[in-house]
């Protein structure tokens, strides 16, 4: 198969016909011109639609056609088998270029008379008596199809079936399916479908039925399509087996048959049938030779080697197809084979009288001569309408013929457009006017009318139902605003909605934390554009919207929604000022860090928090620092509310208890089974930073000799040391407590708190107000899990205020108002030469942040020295010296850091003579020493080198030096 070139022309429907799309097997669904599927394309996929899915349409009477579109073919020889090469044409435009240095023809079974078809349509299936329309020939699947009726009755029935399957007649016709659109529907075949469908083999003459390429038996429906034109069911069917088919062919001998069985069609116009001269002495040999050049594109002498046998192109089963001339006493075409023949097939051809020949049957072909216009769309109930809207259409008429439209509504002509602009947006309005007469809550029709220049009609339909009109959202919520945090009473703002009717609206006020899943209303029946609401009665939260709708006294209108603000009952304090050390600052390796202290708006004390990283980002960081306490556990670790979840049993089971608890209303009840000691529970993990000290508290009840324990693990989880309390032995009645510290080693990344028996021994206890903290010290009350507490002495260790006259340390209740700076002097170093970033930020007795101040860097220590551990003694004084060195030092800041190596020949003196040789240790060359003098009792060399960081904050670092002398 081959298509050279062109995209197949859109299918152009006869009036009432319309478009359908294969659903499964042989059934077939109406759709719309802008649903129609089809795809000529024998390999791709084109807008979806699989290859080789022919268009299919159904005519008035339900009655199944195929569309052939216009093609051009390459010219054929008999060795061509079974390639068949087309281009598709462009409406009636033909490409006749030459294929492969062959001849491009065009086809003849796209003229009608003196009219170039786009495409024809020819019956799905073998015609049947449709005796529930009068007899007619019908086109359905599983029929038994038309036989024992002469050429000249089914002539007659073919050319009046154009009356019975379409609204308007004119313009159109039918007529029996000649020798030529036989030849191009089998030509289609191999080009872009299945050019050897298998045989409908089926005895009964059953339409659309498989045998399975078995001749002479029963058969099925064929739901594959295996038999049809395309190997799917868009094909056409029965072209091979089932009956003969007699086609509108004949040869011209005078026979009197041809005026016995043939009348109508022999005195028809010549569009009508193809007709062939009769050879010397009217044999099959001679008549076939007459044909030669009249017979282009119809399968007969292009694709049969010979006649009077088996000579055409093979059929499915590889068979020569038969071949046999109309001669003598049967001058007339008949087309396929019956469901008998073997020899069956697209290229068979053989002759008979014309007479009722009970294996002859038939199939018709519809052309468009003039068509109806074309409306766009498709009918439709547009449902519920509340106001005046509009209809955009287009009309089009497929033989350019003028279109008039008439544009009526409840049957009331509405406008009418005399030549309307064709392929043009055109629309149908429904105004205010118009729109106030019509009843509410009633259906209403409105038909947009098209009629060509004969007449032909076609219409569109759309229904509506007139509703009361809707209010609309109301405008933009300008109060709250986006992204602010409002506190106690605020103004809901918005602004007015419209009603297409006209009737007063009223609003409804709504609040939703969850992106409107759950609405919970502020205030219906509102009148104005705005409403009180005081805050204070709702949660805070993060994602509060504002939902506005209007109501016009019938319906509610959609709603407005603001964007995302904040709902908070206490504010953040106001940000801090960083003050020293400043942005670049060398600092001690234990230096003061201050802040200037901002308000808080609701007067609560404030507490401050100073982080100290590595990095910008504190992602490193080595000191985090708080002068409120704040416990690590979670809440449910803490109190044991809600479950066990952050629990796990070591050698024991656990389980919630209601029965015994500290605080709140539940404990953690532990069973060990006394297999061996440490059986109890731990704890979740929880992220602290190492070489830190932390403090641990747990109440207890019940019995058994246990201790509770700190363990550390690095950051992959895995154990490293633990510390525990020491053990008591439970009383059984009382809440007793178990505390712990542990100075935490640097590899520490994680801590797991654990209780855990000290002997041997089944137990049944309860644990209660779990705490672990910063620090060395507990605070005196309970702090639920992730709450802060009052500060205790290691908290507020290191922390001053100042209240404008005097700076006092920090109180463990915040800081007053009042309050203007804070400082913190760091207890424990920082590295020396190493770069950090410090930042402080506040912190109200709500547990609410303020803002972190700007990251500002800094540098501990100034000065870098080494010398050798111990002088080298030398018998005489060091004359020259090599050393040599490996180092990095940064030049960045306004003073950069400096280097000065020093070499001393008199080390053991009590005050050694130091001599610079920085120049020659920079160029890698030896330096002299001068010094010829010594106090001590021996000789001996000494190095010392020195770098002063000064604004350097880059890496300054020595990774070794080497030394020579003599």
């Amino acid at each position: 198969m081959a298509l050279v070139s062109g995209v197949a022309n859109a299918p152009v429907l006869p009036a009432g016909w319309k478009p359908v799309n294969h659903v499964s097997g042989q059934t077939f669904q109406e759709t719309t011109l802008a649903n129609w599927q089809y795809n000529y394309d024998p390999v791709n996929t084109v807008n979806g639609v699989p290859p080789k899915m022919w268009a299919n349409a159904k005519d008035t009477k339900g009655n199944l056609w195929v569309w052939i579109p216009r093609f051009t073919y390459r010219a054929i020889q008999y060795a061509d088998d079974p390639e068949v090469k087309i281009r598709f044409s462009s409406g009636t435009t033909d490409d006749t270029t030459s294929i492969d240095g062959r001849v491009c023809k065009k086809h003849p079974g796209f003229k009608f008379g003196t009219v170039e078809l786009p495409g024809i349509w020819v019956m799905k299936y073998q015609a049947y008596q449709d005796t529930a329309n009068g007899g007619i020939p019908g086109s359905l699947p599983n029929k038994v199809s038309w036989r024992t009726i002469t050429v000249n009755d089914i002539f007659n029935q073919c050319l009046n079936l154009k009356n019975n399957v379409a609204t308007v007649a004119t313009g159109i016709d039918s007529h029996m399916l000649k020798n030529s659109e036989w030849g191009a529907v089998a030509l289609l075949a191999y080009a872009v479908g299945q050019g050897r469908p298998k045989i409908n083999g089926d005895s009964g003459y059953h339409t659309g039925y498989t045998t399975n390429g078995t001749t002479n038996t029963t058969g099925s429906l064929d739901t594959s399509g295996e038999t049809s034109t395309t190997g799917n069911p868009t094909g056409v069917f029965d072209m091979v087996g089932c009956g003969w088919q007699y086609v509108a062919s004949y040869v011209n001998n005078g026979n009197s048959n041809l005026t016995t069985y043939c009348l109508s069609l022999v005195n028809a116009d010549a569009k009508y049938k193809d007709v062939f001269p009769m050879g010397s002495g009217d044999t099959q040999a001679a008549n076939f030779a007459a044909a030669a050049g009249l017979s282009d594109g119809m399968m007969l002498n292009e694709t049969a080697s010979n006649v009077g046998g088996n000579y055409g192109w093979l059929n499915w089963a590889g068979t020569a197809a038969s071949s046999s001339f109309p001669y003598s006493s049967n001058p007339v075409f008949i087309r396929g084979g019956s469901y008998s023949l073997s020899s069956a097939g697209l290229a068979c051809f053989y002759y008979t009288s014309g007479n009722a020949s009970s294996s002859g049957g038939f199939r018709a072909c519809f052309v468009n001569l003039n068509s109806a216009p074309l409306i766009s769309g498709s009918d439709q109930n547009l449902g519920d309408k509340s106001g005046p809207f509009s209809i955009v259409y287009q009309v089009s008429d497929p033989d350019g013929d003028a279109v008039d439209v008439v544009e009526k509504i409840n049957g009331n002509v509405v406008e009418t457009l005399t030549g309307a602009p064709q392929n043009t947006d055109l629309e149908f309005i429904i105004d205010l006017t118009t729109w106030g007469n019509l009843a509410l809550n009633q259906m209403h029709t409105i038909t947009i009318e098209a009629t060509d220049s004969f007449g032909n009609k076609s219409t569109r339909t759309y229904t509506f139902t007139k509703v009361n009109a809707v209010p609309s959202a109301p405008g933009a919520i300008v109060s709250p605003v986006a992204g602010s945090t409002v506190v106690g009473n605020v103004t809901i703002e918005w602004t007015e909605a419209t009603d297409p009717d006209g009737d007063a609206l009223t609003y409804s006020v709504y609040y939703s934390a969850d992106d409107g899943a759950t609405l919970l209303p502020i205030a219906t029946g509102i009148t104005a554009l705005m409403l009180a609401w005081d805050t204070s009665v709702v949660p805070e939260g993060t994602n509060y919207r504002i939902y506005v709708k209007a109501n016009d006294g019938k319906v509610d209108g959609p709603f407005a929604v603001s964007g995302i603000f904040t709902v908070a009952h206490n504010l953040s304090p106001s940000a801090m000022s960083a003050i020293v050390p400043v942005h670049t600052a060398r600092v001690p390796l234990q230096p003061v860090f201050m802040a200037g202290v901002g308000t808080d708006p609701e007067g609560d004390p404030q507490h401050f928090r100073l982080q100290i990283a590595r990095d910008v980002n504190f992602a490193n960081i080595v000191a985090d620092l708080e002068t409120s306490t704040q416990n690590l556990l979670t809440a449910n670790q803490a109190g044991v509310e809600a479950d066990t979840t952050g629990f796990t049993g070591r050698g024991a089971t656990i389980a919630r208890s209601t029965a015994q608890f500290y605080e709140g209303a539940a404990s953690l009840q532990v069973t060990t089974s006394g297999t061996t000691a440490n059986e109890g529970v731990e704890l979740s993990p929880v992220d602290v930073l190492g070489g830190k000290s932390y403090a641990a508290q747990v109440k207890v009840k019940g019995a058994g000799y246990i201790r509770l324990a700190i363990e550390e693990l690095d950051s992959n989880g895995n154990y490293l040391r633990s510390t525990g309390s020491d053990p008591i032995t439970l009383d059984g009645t009382s809440w007793q407590t178990l505390s712990v510290f542990a100075r935490t080693g640097q590899d520490c990344a994680k801590l797991r708190l654990a209780v855990l028996t000290s002997s041997v021994i089944g137990a049944t206890f309860y644990c209660d107000a779990f705490m672990l903290v910063k620090g060395e010290f507990l605070p005196d009350e309970f702090i639920p899990g992730q709450q802060y507490g009052p500060g205790t002495a290691d908290a507020i260790a290191g922390w001053e205020i100042y209240d404008g006259a005097n700076w006092v340390p920090m109180p463990t209740g915040g800081a007053p108002v009042g309050t203007e700076r804070v400082r913190h002097s760091l207890r424990e170093p920082l590295q020396q030469n190493q770069s950090y970033y410090w930042r402080m930020a506040a912190r109200d007795t709500t547990g609410n942040y303020g803002e972190w101040t700007l990251p500002r860097i800094i540098r501990a220590g100034n000065v870098l020295q080494f010398r050798l551990k111990t002088p080298i003694e030398t018998s005489a004084e060091v004359e020259r010296v090599l050393v040599f060195g490996y180092h990095t030092i940064a030049k960045d800041g306004a003073n950069p850091a400096v280097l000065k190596v020093e070499a001393s020949n008199n080390a053991f003196d009590p005050f050694p003579v130091w001599e610079d040789i920085t120049a020659a240790y920079l160029a890698r060359e030896y330096a002299e020493l001068t010094n010829k003098n010594r106090s001590a009792d021996k000789w001996g060399l000494d190095i010392r080198i020195t770098i002063w960081a000064n604004d350097t904050l880059g890496t300054i670092e020595v990774l070794g030096v080497g030394i020579a002398f003599d």
